[in-house]
């Protein structure tokens, strides 16, 4: 059983990655199912602005008590912006996942990949949870 609130406007990937497009901008974020999975976080690991990913690449680490889980660009394209308040507070990710606990902005490039993520609906049915 699970009690997942899902935010409008997110697509969601298969390794628990969020993402929002605003005006041509990506913020990339760990889904709360992902958080709630791995426990309290104490570190994260985020790549340089400027740094070129493709989809399915791994950008980083997100270290809990319980485990470190890998981080993957749910699109191909640039780092702008990285959450520095997350490097100094990494509980935001528990605390505020798909909000405040955003990791990372990415400008897209012209392959982009987003065109395969999940909305909210295909997400929960994803997680095969009933009760959502």
């Amino acid at each position: 059983m699970c009690n997942i609130i899902l935010h409008l406007g997110l697509k969601y990937t298969k390794t628990h990655e969020w993402v929002r497009s605003e005006n041509g901008t990506y913020t990339v974020g760990l889904s709360k199912f992902a958080t709630d999975s791995i426990g309290d976080v104490v570190y994260v690991d985020l790549p340089d602005p400027g740094t070129k990913l493709q989809k399915g690449e791994s950008f980083g680490n997100a270290e809990s008590s319980k485990a470190t889980s890998e981080l993957f660009s749910p699109i191909s394209g640039t780092v702008e912006e990285i959450n520095e308040a997350i490097k100094d507070k990494p509980s935001l990710l528990n605390k505020s996942p798909e909000k405040d606990g955003w990791l990372l902005k990415m400008k897209s490039d012209s392959s982009g990949g987003s065109e395969d993520l999940m909305t909210e609906e295909e997400y929960r049915e994803f997680l095969r949870c009933d009760d959502c």
